[in-house]
């Protein structure tokens, strides 16, 4: 019965994106400024930006799923300079599902992910390299030869994220030093019981991260998803959080920085 609702619940997110208006919330940026790069030898990179909003998506003014999104951009002297980064990103956390029938709330860690070319369980009660292939690097190209940049992108304006000016490194190389990341780790919603024989469901979700920008020479091509990389030093790093829980008694998503103990 989960399964069915499940499959219900992402066709409906599907068949109304077009009728879909998103609501973004306030963004939070973090600049860290390169001042001190005599001491690791980084003086051809700028700056490194972080910015993280959360966003709802409301289907029909009836039905909403809410997510975060993250920007992680740095700018060097030269666009040749670009590829002497990498980001790299970890994950705590989990995302699961939770019904409501009779009163009582269930809770369910069913949800997969993939890491480090596996699919495993979307928990991770420690911290892990968030990669989906071998190399840790953050939206690294899996094919062998192919620069580790393939999958960052661009914009052609300055300063912008709008996916309408932006391009993949791997389709066209920028025209000024300036590339990005981007992360959006799903969504949450609910959906209520279709009648007293039915359930309440919601998918929740409950992550820490932290993003750092590395030397890539630094980063080996090939690693785990638990080495946290602790004999390298990072330049800088940002951290971050998605949380949207869903309280079945009072219909709403509570947000917290703190993992929910199902997580744990």
């Amino acid at each position: 019965m989960l399964n069915r609702f499940t499959i219900s619940v992402v066709f409906v997110l599907i068949i109304n994106l077009s009728q879909a208006g998103v609501i973004s919330g306030p963004i939070k940026e973090t600049v860290f400024v390169n001042q001190n790069c005599e001491q690791n030898q980084t003086c051809n990179l700028k700056k490194i930006k972080h910015f993280v909003n959360d966003y709802e998506v409301k289907f029909d003014g009836k039905t909403s799923s809410f997510g975060t999104k993250m920007y992680f951009l740095y700018e060097t002297e030269t666009i040749q300079d670009l590829t002497d980064y990498v980001a790299v990103q970890f994950i705590k956390g989990c995302q699961f599902n939770t019904t409501l029938k009779n009163g009582v709330v269930n809770y369910y860690s069913n949800i997969s992910k993939r890491s480090f070319g596996e699919v495993i369980p979307f928990k991770f009660t420690d911290w892990i390299v968030d990669s989906i292939d071998t190399d840790p690097v953050y939206n690294s190209h899996s094919e062998e030869n192919l620069p580790r940049h393939y999958g960052y992108k661009w914009n052609k304006i300055r300063g912008s994220f709008n996916d309408k000016t932006e391009d993949y490194y791997r389709d066209l190389g920028p025209t000024h030093p300036e590339i990005y990341v981007r992360d959006m780790p799903g969504t949450a919603f609910a959906e209520p019981a279709e009648d007293a024989t039915d359930f309440e469901y919601a998918k929740n979700i409950s992550l820490e991260f932290k993003i750092c920008l590395y030397k890539e020479k630094d980063i080996p091509l090939v690693s785990t998803r638990n080495n946290l990389l602790e004999n390298v030093t990072p330049i800088h790093c940002f951290n971050w959080n998605s949380s949207f829980v869903y309280d079945h008694e009072k219909k709403v998503f509570n947000q917290s920085q703190e993992i929910h103990p199902i997580c744990q």
